[in-house]
């Protein structure tokens, strides 16, 4: 108790006592005891016992600071004498519990004493800098009678702890982390020593801490390498060396600020390192020579990256660049050591030498200098320097950029070993082969000329289908394009030779060129096919390749000759021709027969071997064929078997060269002979082999040599057929893996995918293997209308939990832009979206003719008018109004067809046609549209009379002229669009066929029809509903709005065209199979998008389903819809409503009690509450704003203030922590310039339901209170913000009316809703 005199001793004695509780017996003061003192406190404060009272108050204020520093002084003097007798780990504990318990007083005597601050200490201050505030004081009188002291002492005891650790005993470190994060917390003012700005006023913690450890360190380290340090022990010593640097860096993390550490390691360095760099040069140097110490070089590196200085470094990169130079010139094989001699052999060992060697010291820079992209650009520069030297290029015989282009070549060409030397994956194996090739493309400074030669080997591939597959070869293609494009980003200086700026057009004309080549070969079989399918007289195979010439350079179309072909196939040519022809008219069509070739089946009369019976399968090309046909055509020479080689190339039109090298071909197969004069050649009827297959086509005829003839005579033609190398299958799969674990385990792992099922997963997307129909099975009755309402059950016997991963389809993907469009433009999908939604068009029928029951009353409520303006009689009126089904207008039209039509009836079919002419001005449109297709009819020679009508179909931006297919006869229309019907139906009227086109052009299909007769048609197809415009928009908005109920969504970050971070949100809808997943509360099984992104970089969105718990038979496939975060249960089933319609108050109620309490809060808010006060008059201009939003920062520019980095820099500061000796603002309401979330809890507690205040909800925690809201004020728009912080990315919005689309935005990272009223 406090005794009434307050300027009586007893009561500072009684001030004192209630202070010992805390402070000395360090017991805790209940919220009744703290008041009672700080009532004391304020009472002694304020009393006045002098005039003036402002000099009595002054007087105490000075007596109580006087008397509280007197007490804390003798307090802290009590401690320290206390710790003065203990000594080791005692002592070290007792000093940080004291500073934990002193700690606490500090903030409870600042807390208790806080009107002495404002009052009178700010004051004294200003006049008297001695003066300090309370807190201040309180540090310094710590650090004057206690820490200076002890710390000694104390520091003493934590070397003599951490030495104990070095020599390996267990210490309790906990005791070291706690003292040095004491030292750090110990800040005092007004110590010169501890109070310099640098290293955030760490001053004490610095000179008391981090030095002593830091020279106890090295004292440690010196003593334990002190005798190693010679030259003859040099080894041992950096050996040494660096175990006890990885063992102190590993100890200075845990007891060294991070700050610290460069300091630690820099005074280790000079003390230790600095003077020794020649003699570690001279090891690295005889490691290098001998190649047999990699821990040596690891460690090496070790010590040498830990100095700042990169020239230190830069001295071993520069030594171990020149290693790698000399063992890959040294040991790279000849062209004169090639064992075969073929070349094609050699480009194969020289690539994959030269490869594998890069490799190999990529592989050294990874493990043994922690793959440093220094010692990775110097290795590659010095690579590409290596294999660009003169040296090289005499022992390769040929420039690297041929040499690539053949290797590639190798690996692409298909061949009957192909899988023995591949392993049963080939096309994995073969793009390792490739990424080795384009290890010497990347290197090799003459690219152009890989260009021509790689084209040219294309080329012979694809027309002489020895190509591996056209997968691979996309492949290829793309990785030469990446390859290309990385070395021109790369190079230093692009003006050097054939780095210049053309070199990058070069690579996308080739990648562009080789791509349609591809198209091409794809177009000519699908082409080859049709042909064949429609005429069936063909009785063989044809395959027939068009090639666009602007695209095939390589082929040279001058190279041709007549040939002479059997007849029948020269009739298909020609017929192909002509079919070709009439359908491109536009286009040359020639022949290429210098690139054709055959298989023909041959049998020879008097061959014994074992396929004479069944004959002989010869691959040959067009010269060849023309050659034998001049031996087996009966009608030439009167079957004549004996021809000199005059009277070959006579009749087959070619030159002496190109036919005696296919003579030589054809004499050397033994398929011709000479006669034994040597005068004539003739069939060698005794013909023999032990293959049935003889392909002779692949044999380089003459025109190869004249393509090689324009390409650079410098370098050497490779000749012959190698397999590329073989590969082990399983290293192969374990290296895509690799590359997709890798890529997708961010992913995956946020999933809760088992990692068991990782393999498993890659598997079935690399096969496209979408299995779940063998496990599972729709559970439905045949009242099942929607989509969305099958189930899933399991058909097996047991499926056990975490044993299986299937994929699920998406059917639809979507942005919230682009989602009306889709519907109203993508083909089929608007009607997929209503029999999932259940919502269907109301349809508008065409002008039909009327129903019988109604046609005789239009009949007599019409006579009267067709009769006044036709001029007939009743009875034709009458006929003409049942034939037009009642229609005035046609009836009176087809009565002025029928006679000579008079002044008046001319003036009644003018105005007619000009309605009609007007777009439907009155009961006849002439432009309308129905779901699957547009329709209008028009004059094509710009008369009155509609004698053409044209019909729309929106197809789509993928589909060409090669997927249409168009029946049209007289009185039907059927159009197929990759294989589905697309319309359908009888016409209107009769048309002519054969004056029909159509054209594709910018996804939409035109089908041009001609009236047999010139008139209005009121439909094209019979039965056909029209759309009206308005109500398809408004029914698209309808379909929409409920399909959200059914998507999902996944977003993910990427790089745009102009290098910036953007995030992308897309939403999808799962195939029917993950439709069918039912939801519950318990799930059995989960069900999750992932999006892959495969080797070359194409991203593909997919679902993963997997069970997490055993399932038995019969039982149904049930998921939690809910994402994880959600676990409120009224919150659950506020979510569930957006997926689940159903009833509503209970969301009504929750948005009611929200408004009850906003309305109460708002009744109590007083304006202090609400604004911070008037704003004070202030000279800064610098502001300082924790986490500030992109709208904050435009509002900050706006006012004219400048916003700094840092609250030391700044007049004004925003934050939650408050900032000695700057204005801080900490009123709730700050929070709205971090984030919309924190801004809507803080305007609702604060300020409740205000005029001027839209109302907001977090997406995450008042979801029931948003729908109620949205139900109540039905024609609400929302804001939908993300509070998602990402460096260098703009925090996304969305605007809606659509409460279920607010909602769902939850999954994707939005944070709020703000109702707002979008601008018109």
């Amino acid at each position: 108790m406090f005794p009434d005199d307050i300027n009586s001793t007893e009561y500072l004695e009684a001030l004192q006592n209630a202070l010992d509780g805390p402070i000395v017996r360090h017991e805790k003061m209940s919220t009744p005891e703290y008041m009672k003192v700080y009532t004391a406190v304020k009472n002694y404060q304020d009393y006045a016992c002098v005039e003036p009272p402002a000099m009595a108050t002054m007087c105490c204020n000075r007596r109580l600071y006087n008397w509280l520093i007197s007490y804390m002084t003798k307090n802290i003097r009590d401690i320290k004498d206390k710790a003065l007798v203990l000594s080791g780990t005692a002592l070290l504990d007792f000093y940080i519990t004291q500073w934990e318990y002193f700690q606490t007083t500090h903030m409870l005597i600042s807390s208790l004493f806080l009107g002495v601050n404002q009052q009178w200490i700010e004051r004294q201050c200003k006049q008297d800098p001695n003066y300090t505030c309370i807190s201040s004081t309180l540090i310094q009188l710590w650090f004057f009678y206690l820490f200076r002291h002890l710390t000694t002492h104390v520091m003493s005891n934590v070397i003599c702890l951490v030495n104990a650790e070095r020599s390996g005993r267990a210490i309790d470190n906990t005791l070291i982390i706690r003292l040095y994060k004491s030292y750090v917390e110990l800040k005092p003012e007004g110590v010169a020593k501890c109070n310099a700005e640098f290293r955030e006023r760490l001053g004490a913690y610095i000179c008391y801490y981090e030095i002593p450890y830091i020279n106890a360190a090295v004292s440690y380290i010196d003593t334990k390498t002190h005798s190693l340090r010679t030259p003859e022990n040099m080894r041992k010593y950096i050996s040494v060396l660096s175990e006890l640097f990885a063992q102190e860096d590993e100890r200075s993390e845990r007891y060294l600020r991070p700050n610290s550490l460069t300091p630690m390691r820099n005074k280790l360095n000079e003390r230790f390192l600095r003077s020794e760099i020649g003699c570690i040069y001279q090891i690295a140097d005889s490691i290098f020579a001998t190649g047999n110490d990699n821990k040596g070089l690891c460690t090496i590196y070790a010590l040498l990256s830990r100095f700042d200085d990169s020239d230190v470094l830069r001295q071993l990169l520069d030594k171990f660049v020149a290693q790698a130079k000399n063992t890959i010139t040294r040991n790279c094989p000849e062209i004169q050591a090639s064992t075969d001699g073929s070349m094609a052999m050699f480009a194969k060992s020289a690539v994959i030498y030269l490869a594998d060697t890069l490799n190999t010291h990529l592989d050294m820079v990874a493990t043994l200098f922690c793959n440093n992209s220094s010692f990775t650009d110097g290795l590659r520069h010095m690579f590409a320097a290596a294999v660009n030297t003169d040296e090289m290029h005499t022992r390769l015989g040929v420039k690297p950029a041929r040499l690539a282009a053949e290797f590639c070549n190798i690996v692409l060409k298909n061949s009957k070993t192909r899988t023995d030397n591949l392993g049963s994956d080939s096309t994995q194996a073969a793009e390792l082969m490739l990424h080795k090739a384009m290890h010497v493309l990347h290197a090799s400074h003459n690219k152009k000329l890989f260009f021509k030669f790689y084209q040219l080997h294309l080329t012979r591939r694809l027309l002489d289908n020895t190509s591996m597959s056209l997968d691979l070869e996309k492949t290829a293609i793309a990785m030469i394009y990446k390859t290309v494009m990385m070395s021109v980003k790369h190079h230093e200086n692009k003006k050097a030779s054939d780095f210049d700026y053309t070199l990058e057009a070069a690579a996308s004309q080739n990648s562009s060129e080789a791509k349609q080549m591809i198209t091409d070969i794809i177009v000519g079989a699908e082409n080859s096919r049709n042909y064949t399918d429609q005429v069936s007289q063909v009785g063989f195979d044809v395959d027939f390749k068009v090639l666009r010439g602007k695209t095939w350079t390589s082929v040279n179309s001058n190279l041709n000759a007549k040939v002479v072909l059997p007849s029948q196939l020269l009739k298909v040519c020609d017929d192909y021709a002509k079919r070709y022809s009439a359908q491109h008219s536009s286009r040359q069509f020639n022949w290429l027969w210098a690139y054709s070739k055959a298989t023909v089946q041959l049998k020879f009369p008097k061959s014994k071997g074992r396929y004479a019976q069944i004959g002989y399968t010869l691959v040959l090309n067009s010269y060849q064929v023309s050659i034998l046909n001049l031996f087996t055509d009966p009608s030439l020479y009167d079957g004549g078997v004996v021809l000199s080689p005059q009277q070959i190339c006579a009749n087959i039109d070619i030159d002496a060269d190109l036919a005696a090298s296919e003579l030589v071909t054809l004499t050397n197969a033994r398929i011709l002979q000479y006669t034994p004069d040597k005068t004539g050649i003739c069939i060698n009827q005794t013909f023999d082999s032990k293959q049935r297959y003889i392909d002779l086509s692949r044999i380089k005829p003459a025109q190869h040599k004249k393509e090689e003839a324009t390409m650079d005579n410098r370098d050497m033609a490779f000749r012959g057929n190698t397999e590329p190398p073989s590969v082990d299958a399983a290293s192969t799969y374990m290296l895509q893996y690799g590359r997709f674990e890798a890529m997708h385990q961010q992913q995956l792992e946020a999933l809760g995918l088992p990692r068991s099922l990782w393999k498993q997963l890659y598997d079935k997307i690399t096969g496209e293997t979408f299995d779940i129909g063998e496990w599972v099975v729709f559970s439905d009755d045949d009242t099942v209308k929607s989509l969305a309402e099958h189930t899933l059950s399991l058909k097996s016997e047991k499926l056990e939990a975490e044993s299986k991963v299937f994929l699920v389809d998406h059917i639809w993907t979507t942005t919230v832009a682009r989602e009306l469009q889709d519907l109203d433009s993508v083909p089929g999908l608007l009607e997929r979206m209503e029999k999932l939604t259940g919502i269907y068009e109301p349809q508008k029928n065409l002008p039909a003719m009327p129903d019988t029951d109604l046609l005789e009353n239009t009949v007599d409520a019409n006579v009267a008018a067709v009769m006044s303006q036709a001029g007939v009689d009743e009875a034709r009126a009458q006929e003409l109004l049942r034939k037009a089904g009642g229609d005035i207008i046609e009836a009176i039209v087809a009565a002025s067809e029928e006679t000579a039509p008079s002044t008046a009836q001319s003036s009644v079919q003018s105005q007619i046609m000009q309605q009609l002419e007007e777009g439907g001005q009155g009961d006849g449109p002439t432009e309308w549209k129905t779901r699957g297709y547009e329709c209008v009819q028009y004059s094509l020679d710009n008369s009155a009379q509609l004698d053409g009508v044209d019909i729309c179909v929106a197809v789509g931006a993928a589909v060409h002229a090669r997927d249409v297919v168009c029946n049209v006869t007289a009185t039907h229309l059927t159009v197929t669009v990759s294989g589905k019907v697309a319309v359908d139906g009888a016409l209107h009227a009769e048309v002519e066929a054969n004056e029909t086109t159509w054209t594709v052009e910018a996804g939409v299909l035109s089908v041009s029809l001609v009236k047999r007769k010139a008139e209005y048609w009121p439909e094209v197809l019979v039965g056909e509903h029209r759309t009206d415009p308005i109500t398809h928009a408004k029914h698209v908005r309808r379909v929409a709005r409920d399909t959200w109920r059914y998507l999902q969504g996944y977003d993910y970050l990427a790089r745009s065209s102009d290098q910036t971070l953007a995030k992308r949100t897309f939403w999808y809808v799962a195939d029917a199979v993950g439709l069918a997943v039912a939801h519950d509360d318990e799930p059995n099984v989960r069900c999750l998008p992932l999006l892959y992104v495969d080797a070359q970089g194409q991203m593909t969105p997919l679902s993963i389903l997997w069970p997490i718990r055993d399932i038995a038979q019969g039982t149904t496939l049930v998921r939690d819809v809910c994402p994880a975060w959600l676990t409120d249960p009224q919150q659950r089933q506020g979510y569930l409503h957006a997926i689940f319609s159903g009833p509503t108050q209970f969301v009504l109620d929750s948005h009611e009690q929200l408004a009850r309490m906003w309305d109460q809060t708002a009744k109590n808010a007083v304006r202090a509450d609400i604004a911070t006060g008037p704003t004070p008059k202030l000279s800064g201009r610098s502001l300082f704003v924790r986490d500030i939003t992109s709208d904050a920062k435009a509002a900050v520019a706006a006012a004219g203030l400048v916003l700094v980095d840092a609250p030391k820099d700044a007049d004004i500061v925003f934050d939650d922590v408050p900032c000695e000796g700057r204005l801080t603002n900490q009123h709730s309401l700050n929070a709205a310039v971090y984030s919309t979330e924190n801004a809507i809890t803080a305007f609702q507690r604060i300020a409740g339901a205000q005029s001027w205040l839209s109302p907001g909800f977090l997406l995450k925690s008042q979801i029931c209170e948003l729908i109620g809201a949205a139900i109540m004020r039905n024609n609400s728009w929302w804001l939908l913000k993300s509070d998602q912080v990402v460096a260098g990315v703009e925090p996304q919005t969305v605007l809606t009316s659509n409460w279920i689309t607010a909602v769902r935005h939850a999954d994707v990272g939005y944070s709020a809703a703000l109702e707002c009223t979008p601008s018109m």
